[in-house]
């Protein structure tokens, strides 16, 4: 199972920048009558959650 997204960064519209700029990118996915989405997607990446300190 895989989802494909596209994405598309807009020219910057202020002076070039000629080095390369970090970002993230957050993504919300709901399915009606599928609620334990993000624990497969969590299981599938091995991402556990932060214990705080």
């Amino acid at each position: 199972m895989s989802l494909q997204l596209m994405v598309q960064r807009e020219p910057d519209q202020g002076t070039p920048i000629d080095e390369p700029v970090h970002f993230a990118l957050a993504i919300t996915l709901t399915m009606p009558g599928i609620i334990d989405i993000y624990e497969q997607v969590r299981q599938r990446l091995a991402i556990s959650p932060r214990m705080p300190v």
